[in-house]
């Protein structure tokens, strides 16, 4: 039976790319808008789009020089191309007929994303043959780093090591716009530039579908 999410049934390609290419910050584009690059308007600017986007303060330069992208973050299909960069620290896939829809649950107006980032833990874990406490800190949560000093006998950067995270950068889950595949990338990029992506792209989905059916 060939893989057909609820995305792909209800959104056409073309519906799916104009939600994407509306929500770009400000800048300037080499290439075409939403498949090139980009340069945000103030280099020297601290972007914040909450408290934890930029925990460390870093100008848009610094981060640009810091993920790979100096010239320009890259752009294809609408969404930021973090494999160009090297950014994609781990992949999760989620098959199924509803892809990462089967892990998400309704709050207020719109998704709890609790259960799906658990599952990502729990899978990434499993195929790493490591334990959440790890892939946590590989994702840049100080949290479990106490309990893995106590049961490995070392130090506190010792974990932050031996869980190949060493510079203790803080990471976030992405949801990709194709449903399916959730992505661990750096927050300082994911959180400052605005996009839309899997979670929201169901929702639609599951809007149609809804509509269709009644």
């Amino acid at each position: 039976m060939i893989y057909a999410p609820i995305i792909e049934r209800n959104q056409s390609a073309e519906e799916r790319q104009a939600v994407i290419y509306s929500t770009f910050p400000q800048g300037e584009w080499q290439g075409e808008k939403g498949d090139g690059l980009f340069m945000p308007s103030d280099l020297d600017a601290v972007p914040q789009r909450g408290f934890y986007s930029n925990m460390r303060g870093l100008t848009w330069r610094q981060i640009m020089q810091e993920n790979g992208c100096a010239s320009g973050i890259p752009y294809r299909d609408g969404e930021v191309d973090y494999d160009a960069m090297g950014c994609v620290v781990a992949t999760v896939a989620f098959d199924g007929d509803k892809g990462i829809g089967a892990f998400l649950r309704p709050k207020g107006n719109g998704q709890e994303r609790k259960y799906l980032h658990d599952e990502a833990f729990s899978r990434l874990a499993q195929d790493r043959g490591v334990t959440d406490d790890e892939v946590r800190v590989l994702k840049g949560d100080a949290e479990p780093v106490e309990r893995l000093m106590a049961a490995w006998h070392c130090d506190e950067q010792s974990v932050w090591n031996l869980c190949g995270n060493p510079d203790r950068r803080q990471r976030v889950f992405h949801e990709c716009a194709d449903g399916r595949t959730v992505i661990l990338v750096p927050r300082e990029l994911h959180d400052n530039l605005a996009h839309f992506g899997g979670v929201e792209m169901y929702a639609r989905a599951q809007e149609r579908e809804a509509e269709q059916a009644g």
